[in-house]
């Protein structure tokens, strides 16, 4: 059975396990939460559903969660940019992940 369980979370996780860089779009950065919300809601709620919002030194900032999968962050870019042209992938190794360090691609 743990064997079973082994297997199948390699299988579940591959890309996870053995990649050393994450990436992420980072989409706004608003002093107020309220206008960031507003701006949100005019995405779809699928694509809602792929942002997380952290407040930071007094801001508000709307990235997406952290993938190894960079080629599913380059199909989703545009619909980012119809609401947010300042829009852009960031590398985030795995490294820096846990300080908030990143860099852009």
């Amino acid at each position: 059975m743990s064997r079973f369980l082994l297997l199948f979370s390699l299988l579940l996780f591959p890309s996870q396990s053995f990649s050393d860089t994450l990436y992420t779009v980072n989409i706004a950065v608003y002093k107020d939460a309220t206008t960031l919300n507003q701006r949100l809601n005019k995405l779809s709620p699928k694509l809602r559903d792929t942002i997380k919002v952290i407040k930071k030194n007094g801001q508000y900032r709307a990235n997406t969660f952290p993938t190894t999968d960079i080629k599913v962050l380059e199909k989703l870019l545009p619909r980012y940019k119809k609401e947010f042209t300042d829009a852009h992938i960031a590398v985030i190794p795995k490294t820096n992940s846990s300080n908030g360090l990143y860099k852009e691609r």
